[in-house]
Formats: C-alpha cells, sequence, structure tokens
C-alpha cells in the first residue's frame, strides 16, 4: 500500500543568518522560528492548527488560504530539486534548508457548516 498525502502543506525551512531556523506553510503563509529545524516546524505546526481553528470559529474558510510572497515557493522548488538530485548522486543534502508538508487535517466542521476535509 501507497502512503500518499494528498495536498500537503508545502513546508519551506531554512536557517537565517543568526542561526535560528524558520519555517514557512507557503499555502497560509504562516511561519514557525526556533534553535533547531524540528522545533521551527513543530511552532509552525502549532500556528497552522491556531489558524484553522480560527478560521473555523469565525465559519470563515478565508481566513485559510493566503500564499506566501512567490519568491519562497520559487525557493522551495529549488531546494526540492537540489534535495532530490543530492539523494540520486548519494551526496548530502544543503543541511541549511529543507522542503516538505504536513498532511492537512483529515476533518475540520463547525456547526455552522464550515467544513475543511481531505480525503
Amino acid at each position: 500500500m501507497v502512503d500518499f498525502c494528498e495536498s500537503p502543506i508545502s513546508v519551506l525551512g531554512f536557517q537565517q543568518k543568526d542561526g535560528e531556523w524558520a519555517s514557512v506553510a507557503l499555502e497560509l503563509d504562516l511561519w514557525g522560528y526556533g534553535d533547531t529545524k524540528e522545533e521551527s516546524a513543530q511552532e509552525l505546526l502549532d500556528m497552522v492548527n491556531m489558524q484553522l481553528g480560527f478560521a473555523e470559529y469565525k465559519d470563515n474558510p478565508d481566513l485559510i488560504f493566503r500564499p506566501a510572497p512567490v519568491e519562497y515557493f520559487q525557493i522551495f522548488a529549488e531546494v526540492k530539486a537540489r534535495f532530490l538530485r543530492a539523494k540520486a548522486e548519494h551526496e548530502t543534502p544543503d543541511e541549511h534548508y529543507f522542503a516538505g508538508g504536513f498532511p492537512f487535517p483529515n476533518n475540520i466542521e463547525n456547526s455552522n457548516g464550515f467544513a475543511v476535509i481531505n480525503g
């Protein structure tokens, strides 16, 4: 069986000049920060969950989807391509960036009928 994630939230992470890590959910323009990439990704996931909960509370799905600036999508594509190339060539990928994704929550629905459903 294939473990496939439909329409994940794209995440770009990078180490800033001051050493702190930043992660951005590209489709949502939400950010997380931390001393490690794991901490920045966890903070970002918390931000995504808070934003989804707020949109549900306000019964307004338009509060969810606000894309990050286009340059971050371009960097994401470049980082992903470099990572795949490095893996194919048995090299170590750039440790100052990562590109991946979070699965969108399976089912969020409120009493007013607003729903976000994946799968």
